[in-house]
């Protein structure tokens, strides 16, 4: 709680919080920060933010999945990441096997490893939540053109590009992972970037 003990009376740590353009709201009467304001800004026009990948991520798939010393890498790293699946930990066995039947119940191994070589070749994947977060679904990293961030350096959208058409994909429904990330680049780097560039 970062007010004081009587909801009423907000803190010197809250107030200055407040004005430095936080959002602060209460919830069952814990003071929460609901989203930091930046000052900073980024130049919405520059071509880092209306970005595109260094090399499109067909070319990138086709390359990695045509060349074998690619194919092997690629291979070898989804093997050591997946190792024997996804584990679960948790401190309630209940708990515990409720987790390890969802991802039974949705394939969640089978959907991560195959993800992996996406992310592997392009540094990059993309995954639709379904609502409620019952489900997610690979999005085909081939079809992702470019992307879109506002001033604030917030994704505004990705755009996909099917049956010769671009559509804008609300970044709020999509889990996006990167292989590896530069200086907040908006696309992640995959093993094979340096070559492929």
């Amino acid at each position: 709680n970062i007010g004081s003990k009587s909801i009423g009376t907000p803190s010197p740590l809250l107030e200055k919080l407040r004005s430095n353009g936080a959002d602060i709201v209460d919830i069952g009467g814990i003071r929460v920060i609901r989203e930091f304001k930046s000052e900073a800004k980024v130049d919405e026009t520059s071509t880092w933010n209306n970005s595109e990948p260094d090399r499109p991520f067909k070319e990138m798939i086709y390359v990695g999945t045509h060349d074998s010393r690619s194919e092997t890498a690629a291979e070898t790293y989804v093997q050591m990441i997946m190792g024997k699946g996804i584990r679960v930990k948790a401190k309630k066995k209940s708990v515990k096997k409720k987790i390890q039947k969802f991802i039974r119940d949705i394939k969640l191994n089978r959907k991560a490893e195959d993800g992996l070589y996406s992310l592997i070749y392009t540094g990059n994947l993309l995954m639709e939540k379904a609502p409620m977060h019952s489900d997610v679904k690979e999005v085909d990293i081939k079809t992702i053109v470019g992307a879109h961030r506002n001033s604030q350096n917030e994704l505004t959208k990705y755009i996909q590009h099917v049956n010769n058409k671009d559509r804008n994909l609300n970044p709020k429904k999509y889990i996006h992972f990167k292989f590896t990330n530069v200086a907040q680049e908006v696309w992640g780097r995959g093993l094979m970037h340096s070559i492929m560039v």
